[in-house]
């Protein structure tokens, strides 16, 4: 199991945080006992609200490139083989979203919030999300977040894309 451990901000991460998720996942893909990777956030608030603008806004502009997710044809666990799992509960905001949908699987807590606020901002999210979102959900769901950058709950998520009358 991987954990963002930084629950009193949220689980947000520092570059310093990012680079060993990377190293970490790297590791255990190259581990034969290790069959799947869990990827959840420390505490009950978060699974995380994405990068911690007051370490990365800085560095990014003195790189003049996005330092988290420099190679737009990467996303995060995209050289991952095993597969991996995110285990959402709170929080799943900006890069916290963007690494949820590097995720095979996501299990979802009843609790948990998605959203994009980089778009009120004019800011267009990392690692690839305004592409790879409206095909993970629903069409009318991913425009919502992308356009709007109002946060969506669970279930509006999950439920509310599905055709009427199909089967859960």
């Amino acid at each position: 199991m991987l954990t963002i451990d930084r629950p009193h901000k949220l689980n947000a991460f520092t570059l310093d945080m990012v680079r060993e998720l990377e190293t970490l996942s790297r590791q255990a893909d190259h581990d034969p006992d290790i069959r799947c990777l869990v990827v959840t956030g420390s505490g009950d608030r978060a699974f995380s609200a994405g990068g911690d603008l007051a370490s990365l806004l800085p560095a990014t502009l003195e790189a003049g490139v996005d330092v988290v997710s420099p190679d737009p044809a990467r996303r995060f666990f995209s050289d991952v083989f095993t597969p991996v799992i995110a285990a959402v509960r709170g929080v799943c905001i900006g890069g916290g979203l963007e690494l949820m949908l590097g995720s095979d699987l996501r299990i979802v807590g009843s609790d948990a919030r998605f959203g994009l606020g980089e778009v009120r901002w004019g800011l267009i999210p990392g690692a690839g999300t305004h592409a790879r979102l409206p095909r993970q959900i629903p069409w009318a769901i991913a425009m919502q977040l992308l356009l709007t950058g109002d946060p969506i709950d669970a279930v509006r998520a999950i439920w509310e894309g599905r055709v009427s009358g199909e089967s859960d």
